[in-house]
């Protein structure tokens, strides 16, 4: 099978976000085709294992999701001349229940790269998704992700979602992101995530996820269903004993678009009235 000028931007952004709805597929790559030649497009690259198809017959109830197959992974890693493609995940590692979940949180990214894009004063120097290797690039190093046990019993682990370096100037600080679904109460999710972030934090271990950062501490940035649990959440955040809540940051998905994500207030923080731009002006 040969591969189509339309197939590599498809490879690329499996690899980047790792799992692609059909309809993300259609919009993405093949936006001026139908629905229809989009999925026929997929089907060939899965049987030519180029990419993977989960679930892998037809069901009703679960609609296709694709992933990177090693075939693909290796055509990106020879295209781009860079082997920390080999790195990228090529086996579906979430539960299925949390198939939704991951390709929400890719969603999110591909707002926060175009976001990127638009605009010359903030750099994306590297982004990461909770299943893929952040230390590609380290020759013979054991593959290491954002997991992160930090103790046994009890136990306390951090597993962000996604982390981004940002550059401003010669500024480099780290954002972790968590993509809130709704199904854990607003009440439950600053108990339940904050001691991880905080001995995260306590330990300096965010370095070891992004050695170029140049700042003391890191920003966790969630993004929530609507606007309302934003709030809600924040509120609960701020009653937690916890010092690294005043690092969060907490945006409505529906506020969460290329045009206005970086730099229009639709940003929540703590101890703040109004809602702050995500970057601050300099």
């Amino acid at each position: 099978m040969i591969l189509t000028e339309r197939d590599q931007p498809l490879l690329e952004y499996l690899a980047r976000y790792y799992l692609l709805t059909a309809g993300q597929v259609h919009r993405l790559c093949y936006a001026d085709s139908t629905s229809r030649v989009a999925r026929r497009r997929c089907s060939k690259l899965v049987s030519a294992n180029y990419i993977h198809r989960y679930p892998k017959k037809h069901d009703d109830r679960k609609p296709p999701v694709y992933y990177l197959a090693d075939k693909g992974k290796e055509w990106l890693a020879d295209y781009y001349d860079d082997d920390r493609y080999l790195a990228k995940p090529t086996k579906l590692l979430c539960r299925s229940e949390h198939v939704p979940h991951t390709v929400a949180v890719g969603d999110f990214l591909h707002v926060l790269y175009q976001a990127a894009s638009k605009q010359n004063d903030i750099k994306m120097l590297s982004c990461f998704h909770e299943f893929e290797p952040i230390n590609a690039s380290e020759a013979g190093a054991k593959s290491k992700r954002f997991y992160t046990q930090l103790r046994d019993a009890p136990r306390l682990i951090c597993d962000p979602d996604a982390g981004v370096l940002f550059e401003r100037g010669e500024h480099r600080v780290v954002y972790y992101i968590e993509r809130e679904m709704g199904n854990t109460g607003s009440t439950v999710v600053p108990k339940k995530k904050s001691p991880g972030y905080e001995e995260l934090d306590a330990r300096g271990l965010f370095r070891e996820h992004f050695p170029a950062t140049t700042w003391d501490h890191f920003f966790v940035l969630f993004i929530c269903p609507t606007a309302r649990w934003r709030d809600r959440f924040m509120q609960h955040a701020a009653a937690t004993s916890s010092q690294v809540v005043t690092r969060w940051k907490a945006i409505a998905v529906e506020d969460a678009t290329p045009e206005r994500l970086l730099f229009e207030p639709v940003v929540r923080q703590l101890g703040e009235e109004n809602l702050l731009p995500l970057i601050p002006p300099q």
